[in-house]
């Protein structure tokens, strides 16, 4: 490491030489910094990046998945035997996002986005007739309604529409 040149305190009433002030303007470079500058600029931006990172957009929840996202799915209801009782909940496969298909009453069904509301975590269907979230132990009814663990906002519910002849539902996801 580089000493910097000392002054004789006799010298004070005169400034040193310009080219003996820093070792920078040593160097020919007129704009720099020094050590402490350097780490209380940078400490600040690393919090500041730091905190922006975390924060996401300052809200617990909101639009991970919205409706309307990517598309639209027919699902023929023959196809899940398991959504026979009410209650019931059930993955649909094959889709770009992880949806679940409740049956909500003994002619009404309700679709729901998978992805927990908090950290964008796909959760998994529990004994046919909850949500959890394996990442922070969220839970949820078949309702879409959290139920405990971590607070978060409830699922979020995709737009779906029944068939004519109620054998099949059209969901957007």
């Amino acid at each position: 490491m580089k000493a910097l040149p000392q002054h004789p305190v006799s010298d004070v009433s005169t400034p040193p030489d310009r080219a003996t002030m820093h070792p920078c303007v040593e160097a020919g470079v007129d704009n720099c910094i020094d050590r402490r500058e350097f780490l209380a600029t940078g400490g600040l931006f690393a919090v500041g990046a730091l905190l922006a990172g975390a924060c996401g957009d300052g809200q617990i929840g909101g639009s991970i998945i919205a409706p309307g996202g990517n598309g639209e799915i027919t699902v023929t209801l023959a196809d899940y035997p398991d959504l026979v009782a009410v209650g019931a909940i059930t993955r649909i496969n094959g889709l770009s996002r992880p949806v679940a298909l409740v049956r909500a009453s003994a002619t009404a069904y309700r679709a729901f986005s998978m992805v927990c509301t908090h950290q964008g975590t796909t959760i998994d269907v529990v004994g046919g007739t909850s949500f959890r979230c394996p990442n922070h132990g969220a839970s949820f009814a078949a309702t879409g309604q959290w139920t405990g663990g971590e607070r978060t906002t409830n699922l979020v519910e995709l737009p779906l529409v029944p068939t004519a002849d109620g054998t099949a539902v059209t969901i957007s996801y």
